[in-house]
């Protein structure tokens, strides 16, 4: 990148948009690296309106949603940004109901979904919704297990919310949301850890890295979630009707 960063987050809209993160003296930035796998080059575009660290970002539509955050202050916001590329712009939208960070944001059947995260010293359960074409939030059930330092990936028209953490310890949990049905819990993870990263490649969800522990540790786990694969932890959906192990339905319509 042009320069040293951490505690950013990004996403992709045919090039990888970085945002959101703290500089090497461990204040918060508004710069936006944006950088071009075809020719393998950084630019730099027009900064977002504040400097913030800890948040979650997401893609729909060919813009960037930048949700929530830590000022320098490290008091936990509702910011909602949003970058349009075409017209290097940013535009305030409609603040999130609860200020967190550490949180985690997923898009599913064109809505933006922001999950749990951390409310000063305090994991929460909060899932909020955004409909980007009223610019109006909605709070759904909250997740089953309140979390910080998670991660989140849609496959089969749920969202799959995996690890996390607390003061205490790091959660193995794995909660599915279907929206308008609510959360199902699932076969949890093999190793708890909190701090991973998660994608979605061809129906598998694969977890990446990060700790063990509550702490500044790091690791190189990868593991693949499979719906189909019966030999290691899955979960598929039937016509939306039944959520199986194979064995035994775990959730029924």
């Amino acid at each position: 990148m042009p320069e040293v960063r951490s505690e950013m987050e990004s996403a992709a809209i045919d090039e990888i948009y970085v945002v959101g993160s703290l500089n090497n003296t461990r204040y918060a930035t508004n710069s936006i690296f944006i950088y071009d796998n075809k020719d393998e080059s950084w630019s730099v575009r027009t900064p977002m309106p504040l400097a913030l660290h800890h948040s979650d970002a997401a893609s729909y539509d060919d813009r960037l949603y930048v949700v929530g955050d830590y000022f320098d202050d490290w008091i936990p916001s509702n910011t909602l940004l949003i970058y349009d590329p075409k017209i290097d712009s940013w535009g305030n939208g409609d603040k999130m109901p609860t200020p967190r960070e550490h949180l985690v944001s997923s898009v599913l059947d064109e809505q933006l979904y922001v999950i749990d995260g951390r409310a000063g010293q305090s994991n929460i359960d909060n899932n909020e919704m955004y409909d980007h074409s009223t610019n109006i939030w909605k709070t759904l059930e909250p997740l089953p297990t309140a979390r910080s330092g998670l991660t989140a990936s849609t496959l089969s028209n749920a969202i799959f919310v995996f690890g996390g953490e607390s003061s205490l310890h790091t959660f193995e949990e794995n909660e599915a949301y279907v929206p308008g049905e609510g959360w199902c819990t699932q076969q949890p993870m093999p190793i708890s850890r909190h701090g991973l990263a998660s994608s979605t490649v061809r129906e598998n969800i694969y977890l990446v890295g990060r700790g063990v522990s509550p702490d500044s540790r790091y690791s190189a786990i990868t593991e693949k979630y499979h719906n189909t694969n019966p030999r290691i932890w899955v979960a598929y959906i039937d016509s939306f009707s039944n959520w199986h192990y194979y064995d035994y339905i775990v959730y029924k319509k």
